[in-house]
């Protein structure tokens, strides 16, 4: 596995730790390592889950090593949500988001079009 043991030595773990609380030896977790033997699904995941990263992140596939039930919550208001819209759309514009004044209006404006989208997910 590309990864196995990046993310083990990031936490500070030894080889003979994790291959402990995996149940395995520790040769064969450093074949894990190595790439010389692929883990068991069931492995894979004790691994990820020990780790505390994604089994994308140990296969090479994705750069974050953060699971996904661990990533940031969504916003949970409207205001959050607007906010995080309007950042959005200004990185998509190439625009920074200090840069960006909005009028009352223009507040007013994309609240209306925010709210029309939310009510259209219902359909």
């Amino acid at each position: 596995m590309v990864r196995i043991r990046e993310a083990r030595e990031r936490l500070g773990m030894k080889q003979k730790d994790l291959a402990m609380q995996l149940g395995i030896s520790r040769p064969n977790l450093s074949r894990y390592e190595t790439g010389e033997r692929e883990p068991d699904s069931e492995i894979l995941i004790k691994i990820a889950s020990i780790l505390n990263c994604s089994i994308d992140y140990l296969y090479g596939n994705i750069d974050d090593p953060t699971p996904l039930n661990k990533k940031k919550e969504a916003p949970a208001t409207f205001e959050e949500v607007e906010e995080a819209y309007i950042k959005m759309l200004a990185a998509e514009k190439g625009v920074s988001i200090e840069d960006l004044v909005l009028s009352d209006d223009d507040k007013k404006e994309l609240r209306g079009a925010i709210l029309a989208m939310i009510k259209g997910y219902g359909k």
